[in-house]
């Protein structure tokens, strides 16, 4: 049993269990990714989290469970460009009982909707879309406005593993877009969990540097 598995309620273990046998799930967030967001969410005390690609709400099913168990108001919202994702999101939410989930269909770079998402403080922002250098950079500028002193900003499939595999220009993938932004942003810090001591297609977390 993965990590996440064991901190997750049993009614939202039994949605994803659920999702698992109605969808081909090939491309959700494989366990030992999941394994470090969660342990981000818990160790973080996470509450409010913004998700940039739904798929079919699996992560945003754990995501929203883990902040939900760390107390106070929480709430995840997730945004996708596709609704029948954020469709399928709702569905598994109301199978787990997770009324925090709310979605939003739309783009990752879209100014109205991030105009929109500013109004918020963010705990953690996870970004999962396109897995494209170039796409990579640009919702990187355009999300990093939301992003507080204390905000993590997570990334999946930002392995070197990932850049060669998913980035289908060749140039770098979601891990080069993070390196460069940072070595230009000096009051930004950034580190990758990826193999060998963890998953293959890997998560980074940039964050604000403490005065």
């Amino acid at each position: 049993m993965s990590l996440y598995q064991k901190l997750i309620s049993p009614t939202t273990q039994a949605a994803l269990d659920m999702l698992a046998l109605e969808n081909d799930a090939t491309g959700t967030t494989p366990d030992d990714d999941m394994d470090v967001l969660a342990a981000l969410v818990v160790t973080s005390r996470a509450k409010r989290i913004l998700q940039f690609g739904t798929f079919l709400g699996g992560s945003a099913l754990v995501l929203a469970d883990l902040a939900a168990q760390n107390g106070g108001t929480a709430q995840l919202v997730t945004l996708d460009t596709n609704p029948a994702m954020n469709a399928s999101c709702r569905k598994y939410a109301e199978l787990a009982g997770l009324d925090i989930i709310v979605t939003m269909d739309g783009s990752s770079t879209d100014p109205r909707l991030l105009a929109e998402l500013g109004k918020s403080d963010w705990d953690l922002i996870f970004l999962d879309t396109t897995h494209q250098y170039e796409q990579t950079v640009a919702e990187i500028k355009a999300i990093v406005p939301l992003c507080g002193p204390g905000t993590l900003f997570c990334f999946h499939d930002a392995s070197s593993a990932a850049a060669a595999e998913l980035d289908l220009q060749h140039l770098g993938g979601v891990k080069r877009a993070i390196r460069e932004y940072c070595l230009n942003h000096p009051q930004w810090q950034w580190f990758v969990f990826e193999e060998p001591k963890w998953g293959h297609f890997g998560i980074a977390v940039m964050q604000k540097k403490v005065p």
